[in-house]
């Protein structure tokens, strides 16, 4: 199978399709890039915020202090002028980039409001997120690690946060503030999984290895004929094909993290593996998850996800022995899967459908299991599902040739 294996990767990789695919896909993420890079808060704009913030404070209290029955506004007065302390010193600690103060900052701002132990309340900011976020900031804080900007309370949001108060324009500026982008390499290497491990991901590839089965030819004449005349058993042929699949698709999720990573390193900084993520967990418990973590755990996920799709490709070109009708049924069955699973979200047997698990991302960070009070949604399942309805698929594409063949003859 060692042979056929070699064969079938000199085919795709002289393949001028797969060449420009690839470069296709390589473009793709560069220009995305610069998207990201151009929404990526920078400490600059902080600086602008807080030095307006300051300016309007200063003169205010200049109106305080002209005003001719000043014990009056004694109070007042210095309340304005330990705010505007504050307010110098976080504008200071962001022109220098310390970001130990900045963060301690926030903690003790966070820490000096009355704490809310109502977790019932869907409120924004809920008492989960009030406490998610003062964790998140210590674990940045304590492990010096320079944080994704902004760091305002309205740029931290949780599933939780479902209440804004009525006010439509405050919750479009609390959601576009807490979905935050960040262009140093490791950060946007987790934009790129989640732009790619969902639905474009699996697509791309299919297109990409489409033919894989189909271009030796089903019919009487077709080349794959030729390989039963070898001392090759059809399994053989079966599982080369597959195993260079899986060989070019761990080899492709390679080139995209070190090129996600080295575009973001040279165009910005490195970042930190151990950035937090945030976990849910039930009765409004949570952790966090390294990045490192979490990203090694979305590549494996979404290797699953991929082994899956992989699966209907193969049984579906066995079936249809034509690439385009092959491609088409494979992804209409993902994109119906997907479609009829919201559909019995409330099933017990729903955590062992494979379509939940495309949802990469709120997978591993429980928030598909908490939307669906269900934790049965959990990464652990996800492998085990996805594994095994790939082997059932694998085993039936298997049986089909055999029988395809014995017809036949």
């Amino acid at each position: 199978m060692i042979n056929i294996f070699l064969f079938e990767m000199k085919k795709i990789v002289k393949s001028s399709f797969f060449i420009i695919a690839l470069l296709l896909l390589s473009l793709f993420i560069l220009g995305y890039y610069i998207f990201v890079h151009m929404n990526t808060v920078r400490s600059d704009e902080i600086v602008a915020e807080i030095d307006s913030r300051v300016h309007t404070q200063e003169k205010h209290l200049q109106e305080l202090y002209d005003v001719a029955d000043e014990a009056e506004n004694q109070d007042d007065i210095h309340f304005q002028e330990e705010y505007l302390s504050k307010e110098k010193e976080m504008l200071s600690a962001y022109q220098e980039e310390d970001w130990f103060t900045v963060l301690d900052q926030e903690i003790k701002q966070d820490e000096s409001q009355p704490p809310n132990t109502d977790y019932r309340t869907s409120t924004h900011p809920t008492s989960f997120t009030a406490k998610t976020r003062l964790e998140h900031n210590k674990w940045l804080r304590d492990n010096g690690i320079q944080p994704v900007l902004p760091l305002d309370m309205n740029s931290w949001i949780t599933i939780y946060d479902v209440d804004f108060g009525g006010h439509t324009s405050a919750e479009q500026f609390i959601k576009d503030r807490s979905a935050k982008y960040s262009s140093s390499g490791v950060y946007y290497l987790q934009h790129v999984f989640q732009l790619l491990f969902g639905l474009i991901g699996p697509i791309f590839f299919l297109l990409l290895f489409g033919d894989l089965i189909t271009k030796e030819g089903f019919d009487k004449n077709g080349p794959i004929h030729l390989l039963k005349t070898q001392p090759i058993r059809y399994y053989q042929i079966l599982g080369g094909k597959l195993f260079a699949i899986v060989v070019t698709t761990v080899l492709a999720f390679s080139g995209i993290s070190v090129l996600a990573i080295l575009i973001g390193t040279i165009a910005d900084r490195f970042g930190d593996f151990d950035y937090p993520v945030l976990i849910y967990g039930s009765d409004y418990a949570y952790s966090f998850m390294e990045m490192g973590i979490f990203l090694l755990n979305s590549a494996i996920l979404s290797f699953m996800v991929f082994l899956f799709c992989y699966s209907l490709l193969f049984l579906f070109s066995v079936i249809a022995k034509k690439t385009l009708l092959a491609v088409g049924l494979a992804i209409a069955t993902i994109l119906i899967g997907i479609q009829w699973s919201e559909a019995i979200t409330l099933s017990t047997f729903a955590p062992y459908i494979p379509f939940y698990y495309f949802s990469v991302t709120e997978v591993i960070t429980n928030e598909l299991a908490v939307t669906l009070q269900n934790f049965d949604f959990s990464y652990r399942n996800g492998l085990i599902v996805l594994g095994i309805y790939s082997g059932l698929l694998y085993a039936l594409t298997y049986v089909i040739s055999i029988f395809q063949i014995k017809s036949r003859y």
